[in-house]
């Protein structure tokens, strides 16, 4: 009896998709995971009795599977301006929401090999040793927007996020501030990490430091900013100047303060990443980092392209550097210690 396709990725651990692409010589497969299918097609004696196209057997091999972990008005953005280039291109996009849940990631990577895809793009990364494995071993081209990973090898578009804490220290420094805070996203984020190393290298450079009780985490949301607001205003010694990771969570503690009858930024001076119509809409014009978002995404769909027709080519790693929007929410410092007086 003839083995199937099925039987050897059952006994091989690899992916159907994977196998059927080499076996019919179409569509991606990395160089190691074609080197391993061949392997495996060559020992258990399979012959296809005759050629197919991929999309015979994988009615969305023209599909892009994006997986996000992120919320807010920015990857909305992105997801949408990706979903019109990529129609452009023909190809349907699918999007996969893993609220920063590494099981929940790995599965929609052995989704993603089963449904036999075009590519995916991941606008999030837990790096966890499972997702490292799937992304090495992946029958499909994958590039990261925003995010990457230090155990695999895949293409990525980001934005310098750390130099964009260093600018961030740079300018509530120039202003006066030496008691500085930082409200990043989800902790397990690289960009957030990475703003933060930013920003606290600066301040060492500036002879500072930013202290724990002043560093706390988000979700990338309005109501977040607001809590934190709640928090800076029960603080006996709060910071005067804060570095926010985007502008949803910037728009919430400027409310909350202003609600209180504080003033921004003359008790509190904020610079923030991100530009999104919110923000541009907002009733005060917010200091912000930002990077082009289209060109992002032009970009990522190129690199996707270029890796489908060639999965022998060097991995590409492409920087966009922060562009800045000077707004009216950076001012002197303070001088008491609490934002509001007991």
């Amino acid at each position: 009896m003839k083995t199937t396709l099925r039987e050897i990725a059952s006994e091989t651990g690899l992916s159907i998709s994977v196998l059927s692409r080499v076996a019919s010589g179409n569509g991606y497969v990395s160089p190691d995971m074609r080197e391993r299918a061949q392997a495996a097609l060559k020992q258990y004696g399979y012959c296809r009795t005759r050629p197919r196209a991929v999309s015979d057997n994988h009615p969305l091999s023209d599909a892009i599977l994006i997986i996000t972990g992120a919320t807010g008005n920015t990857y909305h953005q992105v997801i949408r301006q990706f979903t019109i280039s990529a129609r452009k291109l023909s190809k349907k996009v699918l999007i996969m929401h893993t609220d920063y849940d590494s099981t929940v990631e790995e599965e929609d990577l052995r989704y993603a090999q089963k449904l036999g895809v075009y590519g995916v793009v991941m606008l999030s990364v837990v790096e966890t040793r499972g997702t490292a494995r799937l992304l090495r071993e992946s029958g499909f081209p994958i590039v990261m927007i925003g995010r990457y990973t230090a155990q695999t090898q895949t293409d990525t578009v980001t934005q310098d996020s750390y130099e964009m804490g260093i600018l961030a220290a740079k300018r509530l420094f120039e202003a006066g501030h030496t008691r500085l805070g930082y409200l990043g996203g989800h902790a397990e984020s690289s960009i957030t990490q990475d703003k933060k190393q930013g920003f606290t290298d600066q301040m060492n450079d500036f002879g500072l430091t930013l202290p724990e009780k002043w560093v706390s985490y988000g979700a990338l949301n309005y109501q977040s900013g607001r809590e934190y607001g709640q928090t800076l205003l029960s603080m006996p010694d709060a910071p005067t100047g804060l570095f926010v990771s985007n502008d949803l969570m910037a728009m919430g503690i400027a409310d909350e303060l202003m609600q209180a009858g504080c003033r921004i930024p003359q008790d509190l001076s904020l610079i923030c990443c991100d530009k999104t119509l919110a923000s541009d809409t907002f009733h005060l014009a917010l200091d912000r980092f930002y990077i082009d978002y289209d060109e992002t995404v032009k970009t990522a769909l190129r690199l996707l392209t270029q890796r489908h027709e060639n999965p022998a080519l060097p991995r590409q790693l492409i920087t966009f550097d922060p562009l800045h929007i000077a707004g009216e929410t950076i001012g002197p410092p303070r001088t008491r210690r609490a934002l509001i007086l007991p």
